[in-house]
């Protein structure tokens, strides 16, 4: 077995009025891909690392220059995106295992293929490294940098931001995980349609985040099934930015859905993604469904004993 641990790095537009969002939604440009080629005893048997020239967003935002330092005369020097994955494509064995930290790099490797229109090409499924952390080291469901989880299991550490020192200092944690548990595991983070775009924008601004929440709750879906239309309903909260849902198609197909919002300079919009429903995700919908039920069950009681009190 052959595992590629990739990382990216990738240019963000100025504004979100400046974003791509045709034929897909482009949050961000790849500028930079970075990869670590390991044995299975997670030996490093050779890496990769190649500029990538960006179309969309040709300017480096200052904010990403600062992090990566790469400057806009760096990126002069990239290959075209298309090249850049081809090289890459090449470089990888057929049957690799990838791994990323979170799984951030292959939803925008996905946006990317997408927008530069590259048809036939069939992305593998990704493990996430960071996940596998939370759960085997830290024992909680919480997310950590991977310069935190460095200073966590005390490794030194490559110089952030640039994609091979990243994928490297990810072998260095994976290297204190347990792979086949890792490999076992099953994460719901693989969109439900690569080609018709399940993911959704609200380009409406709002006032509040409940505003935004409630535009997009009441949106119905498209069944890519039977083009019926499908409403979400029982929305709860996964985070304070984050609330997700289930619903099922009178053709029988069923699907997990999260929202997301964002904060664009005073106001609110949020974006939807859709994914099919798996044992997996409606576990983690069912959990989260628990833990508001019983937040919700000891605030009537507190409340209850509240008014008691103020009534003696």
């Amino acid at each position: 077995m052959c595992c590629i641990v990739l990382d990216l790095e990738w240019n963000q537009p100025f504004s979100m009025r400046s974003m791509v969002t045709t034929p897909v939604r482009l949050p961000g440009e790849i500028i930079q891909i970075g990869a670590v080629k390991l044995n299975k005893r997670l030996e490093i048997v050779d890496t990769f690392k190649v500029m990538v020239k960006p179309k969309y967003y040709p300017h480096m935002h200052r904010k990403i220059a600062r992090l990566t330092q790469i400057s806009n005369a760096d990126l002069a020097y990239g290959f075209p995106f298309k090249q850049a994955l081809a090289y890459f494509t090449a470089w990888c064995p057929e049957d690799a295992v990838f791994l990323t930290w979170g799984n951030e790099d292959f939803k925008i490797l996905h946006s990317n293929i997408s927008v530069h229109k590259i048809k036939g090409y069939h992305l593998p499924k990704a493990y996430d490294v960071q996940r596998a952390f939370s759960r085997q080291v830290v024992k909680e469901r919480l997310q950590y940098s991977l310069i935190q989880a460095m200073d966590m299991i005390q490794e030194p550490a490559y110089a952030a931001h640039d994609a091979l020192h990243d994928a490297m200092n990810t072998v260095r944690v994976l290297r204190h995980l347990d792979l086949p548990s890792l490999l076992n595991d099953d994460y719901p983070d693989t969109p439900y349609s690569q080609e018709n775009g399940s993911q959704e924008i609200n380009e409406d601004l709002f006032d509040t985040k409940t505003e935004a929440f409630a535009a997009m709750t009441r949106r119905a879906w498209s069944c890519p099934g039977c083009s019926r239309p499908v409403m979400f309903d029982n929305w709860i909260s996964q985070n304070s930015d984050k609330q997700i849902a289930t619903a099922a198609c009178d053709c029988g197909c069923a699907y997990f859905a999260r929202i997301h919002s964002r904060k664009s300079t005073d106001k609110y919009r949020c974006h939807r993604i859709v994914y099919p429903l798996t044992e997996a995700n409606a576990s983690f919908y069912n959990t989260r469904k628990d833990i508001a039920r019983c937040k919700a069950e000891r605030h009537a009681e507190y409340e209850a004993n509240r008014m008691q009190v103020h009534a003696c």
